[in-house]
């Protein structure tokens, strides 16, 4: 019987770029590999990259842009207009990112003064056969999602490949520690307000970890020694922070 092998398309993104997205004017990467570093002073745009090109691919998925706006910052009054380069909203924001084997993605972001609106086009596809569908409009104010005109689409060859990669992406940054802290405060305090006792969040945790329902509080290392305000699944020596 003859040996056949199939090698399965991983996405890797190999080069980006990036016009008029937040602090950056024009940039653009080649040569991206598995482990990339980026080395600069505070405020030089380091983060925006990481941005431009996470905040592009979860398009795909759904409405993700209006994160972009407040993940650095703990406000309510931000404007649509921090997302262009200068403030300058009568340019287009435009990422692009292209893909081992030619599949390209990207975005583009217009501001149309006679409605006030901001129009999104996403596009996909094989390297200079790239599809564009207006996709999305949000309103300038608060960057809220105003309406959908045709569902997020990828052409690619790859397509599938393409969007569980989109899909399954994370930023990791510390707005995440922020994030967590955020909801496990609010879930252990409901949980202390509550009558029932501990056992439901037992059963929950055995189920997500795979683990033995046993568990602890922890105190957690930004409060005080006697505030607990995480908790552990312990499975032998090991703790699994939750």
């Amino acid at each position: 019987m003859e040996n056949t092998s199939i090698t399965r398309y991983v996405p890797m993104i190999r080069e980006a770029s990036i016009e008029n997205f937040k602090g950056i004017k024009h940039c653009e990467i080649k040569d991206i590999g598995k482990v990339n570093l980026f080395i600069g002073k505070n405020s030089c745009g380091k983060s925006t990259i990481m941005e431009a090109i996470y905040f592009t691919g979860k398009e795909f998925i759904d409405a993700n842009l209006p994160q972009c706006m407040t993940r650095r910052a703990s406000r309510g009054n931000y404007s649509a207009r921090e997302l262009w380069y200068g403030y300058d909203m009568t340019s287009e924001v435009r990422v692009r990112m292209r893909f081992v084997e030619d599949d390209l993605t990207g975005m583009r972001i217009q501001f149309l003064e006679q409605n006030r609106k901001i129009r999104e086009f996403l596009f996909s596809g094989a390297l200079g056969t790239g599809m564009e569908d207006l996709v999305r409009e949000y309103n300038p104010a608060s960057f809220s999602h105003a309406s959908q005109h045709i569902p997020p689409s990828l052409r690619t060859n790859h397509n599938t490949e393409i969007r569980r990669y989109f899909d399954h992406s994370l930023l990791i940054d510390p707005t995440i520690k922020t994030d967590v802290k955020r909801i496990e405060g609010s879930y252990l305090n409901v949980l202390k307000l509550s009558e029932d006792d501990s056992s439901d969040l037992a059963k929950r945790t055995a189920q997500i970890y795979g683990t033995e329902p046993y568990w602890e509080f922890l105190p957690h290392p930004d409060f005080s020694p006697d505030t607990p305000s995480r908790f552990a699944i312990l499975e032998g020596k090991r703790a699994h922070l939750a």
